[in-house]
């Protein structure tokens, strides 16, 4: 854990970004970091591009959000 995925050489297809995101969310969901803890989370994030880390945050936050709910 912790490395990087490569950045790709084209934008990332729907599917692609589908997968990213259930990536995060599975991350999120077990994760035991407090939602604010913005660096350590952002530490967590394997990828390069912004388009990319923005789709896993999103499934992350928001994976984490619905088990603060419960």
């Amino acid at each position: 854990m912790g490395d990087k995925a490569p950045a790709p050489d084209t934008a990332p297809t729907p599917f692609q970004l589908s997968r990213i995101y259930a990536k995060g969310w599975i991350a999120g969901s077990r994760s035991d970091l407090d939602p604010g803890d913005g660096a350590p989370i952002a530490a967590l994030n394997p990828y390069d591009s912004d388009v990319e880390r923005a789709r896993w945050m999103q499934g992350f936050t928001e994976a984490q959000a619905r088990r603060v709910r419960r």
